[in-house]
């Protein structure tokens, strides 16, 4: 008997070749997406991975990555193989994506392994191959045949924006100043509810202390190049040419990159580390004969163009900082590729670099953990301004960062915290239970799925008063019908979707929060408000429900038992456990963070 298993969504031609099987010969179809409740008259069986196993798979891939990077091939760590020079490693700018993509292939790998004794012949329809990884003589490997069309008319678009910016950047050069202190601004803005309670388009995480800066303090605004496949395109933003702060200088990045482009000296240390590059794939394909090392080589090799990119992005920045004279250069998201290519060319010509925590930090958040090995390359911020001492402690046992380089100093967004608690106001009707669901992108498909599902069977049971408000994340903004079609399988009309509403003035208004294991958790807790987590593998990554501040659900039927236990008052929160959690979380909820990041900026930290 044959198998179909199915890890992406089909073409058209792959499901009309599985209905041709079905009707000539016996066969069981799997799937672990969702693609439909048939293929021809095959029923299909939803197959999902133990909660055991998946957990083992999170934690061995990243171990099995991190101590990948301090192997040793033909007397050099592959860590320092990947190296432009001293400062800039590949290794590090995608370290982060490789070990999501590897964990969900490993994923498969497990559901393939669940099958292959059971049936003779077994086709797998997936976008990776893992032949290397099993030992099954009929097994097939469908990739993708189609790849996402270029979007030539997004393309235009982007030219003229990049254009545009450049032009704007050389105006904004010509105005000579003595800034000491640069802060990195990445475009996409959303809104932000300010000290007087109006809303401004800004950055979510950073507005309040731009708000702050004075004639010392610059800040360059940068916009990522997007993907050019696919419907969605690049929306052009004519609000990030706005200067929202007139004490701070402005630099264009567009600029910076344009003027690096048209070097022939960067152009020419440009093509010599690409070179370098491909001999290194080259030598350690030939030296390395485990599957998971090769994959992860192979990985590197398909991401070469983006690489590309962050080679010509340093190598611009370095040349920009040469001709300034900060003293520091502060961002979030300080491990991510677009912003850590700037902290390395800074780092270059000695300026203190430093990052501002932005969300929740966990040990399988691969963008905060180091091995002790990595010290010798140096990817850490020279200073890292965190939330809570939970964070420091994490950092420096498992991330293996240097005490020394951590400060504490909270959450800049919960300045705004008192403010709000002195002014009742509510954006929800105050006549019904008003419960909200923070959703996020999780890598996982299958779990967010099951979250968002399991969220809306719960509220559909439970019916009015009860009403929820989907609170979706900003990177989810164009994923509104993903949700309403869960919605429709769930029954579920009582809800409403809420993209651009200031997630604080939600949280204000909300008399209890669900999420999985995103930063909105935690913030629930500084307004004293229940939480809930969708916990399916209960993980507790965040240390919600270890800590007292959440109750913990893994199904629909627990969800609705949580939410109407909290509604009726037969639950409540742990006050004692909640004012821990500040403490240890998030240090102080008084108004003065950005005080406090200002002081570690200028040289004073506490």
């Amino acid at each position: 008997m044959k198998a179909i298993l199915i890890f992406r969504t089909l073409a058209k031609k792959e499901i009309s070749h599985i209905e041709d099987l079905s009707r000539r010969e016996e066969i069981a179809i799997f799937s672990a997406v969702e693609v439909g409740m048939k293929i021809g008259n095959c029923q299909i069986e939803l197959l999902e991975i133990p909660i055991e196993t998946k957990r083992y798979i999170n934690y061995e891939i990243l171990d099995k990555l991190l101590g990948f990077g301090d192997k040793e091939v033909a007397d050099k760590s592959i860590t320092k193989h990947f190296a432009i020079d001293k400062i800039a490693s590949i290794w590090y700018y995608h370290k982060f994506r490789i070990y999501f993509l590897l964990r969900n292939k490993h994923y498969q790998i497990a559901l393939f392994e669940m099958l292959q004794d059971k049936y003779q012949e077994v086709e797998v329809y997936s976008q990776f191959s893992f032949s290397r990884y099993i030992d099954h003589p009929s097994a097939r490997f469908f990739l993708p045949s189609n790849k996402s069309k270029t979007n030539y008319f997004s393309i235009l678009r982007f030219i003229l924006f990049f254009v545009l910016r450049v032009i704007s950047g050389f105006f904004k050069s010509l105005h000579k100043s003595n800034t000491e202190h640069l802060a990195i601004d990445k475009g996409e803005l959303q809104p932000v509810i300010m000290p007087d309670l109006k809303m401004r388009n800004g950055n979510y995480n950073l507005e309040y202390l731009y708000a702050k800066f004075d004639k010392r303090f610059a800040i360059l605004h940068e916009v990522e190049i997007p993907k050019f496949n696919g419907e969605s395109g690049f929306k052009t933003n004519w609000n990030l040419f706005e200067n929202r702060n007139r004490q701070a200088k402005q630099f264009i990045g567009e600029y910076n990159l344009f003027r690096g482009m048209i070097s022939s000296g960067i152009r020419k240390q440009h093509r010599l580390a690409n070179q370098k590059l491909y001999g290194v794939y080259a030598l350690l394909k030939s030296e390395l004969n485990d599957p998971f090392e090769w994959d992860v080589i192979n990985e590197y090799e398909k991401l070469q163009k983006s690489s590309s990119l962050y080679i010509l992005k340093y190598y611009s920045y370095r040349q920009f900082f040469a001709n300034q004279s900060f003293k520091t250069v502060t961002t979030i998201d300080e491990n991510s590729p677009s912003a850590k290519t700037i902290l390395d060319a800074a780092k270059a010509h000695g300026i203190k670099t430093i990052g501002i925590q932005h969300g929740n930090i966990h040990d399988l958040h691969p963008a905060y953990v180091f091995s002790k090995k990595d010290h010798e390359c140096d990817p850490m911020p020279d200073l890292s301004l965190i939330w809570g001492d939970y964070y420091k402690s994490f950092l420096t046992k498992k991330g293996n960062y240097a005490e020394n380089r951590l400060s504490v100093t909270g959450q800049i967004r919960t300045d705004i915290i008192p403010v709000l608690l002195q002014s009742e106001f509510s954006i929800f009707q105050k006549d019904k239970k008003n419960i909200v669901f923070a959703s996020q992108p999780q890598r996982d498909p299958n779990l967010r799925y099951k979250a968002a599902e399991d969220v809306f069977v719960a509220i559909a049971h439970l019916g009015p008063p009860y009403f929820l408000y989907l609170k979706l994340h900003p990177a989810e903004s164009n994923d509104q019908n993903y949700y309403r079609e869960i919605a429709s399988k769930a029954g579920c009309e009582n809800y409403e979707i809420v993209g651009n509403e200031d997630l604080y003035k939600v949280i204000a208004s909300s008399d209890l929060m669900i999420t999985c294991f995103s930063t909105v958790g935690a913030e629930t807790v500084y307004f004293k408000k229940p939480l809930i987590i969708m916990d399916h593998l209960k993980q507790d990554i965040q240390n919600y429900y270890k800590d007292g501040i959440a109750f913990q659900a893994t199904n629909a039927v627990e969800l609705k038992q949580f939410i109407s236990g909290i509604a009726e008052g037969k639950l409540k929160i742990d006050e004692a456990a909640y004012k821990r959690f500040i403490a240890r979380y998030a240090y102080r909820i008084d108004g003065n963070v950005v005080e406090r990041i200002l002081n570690c900026i200028t040289g004073s930290c506490e």
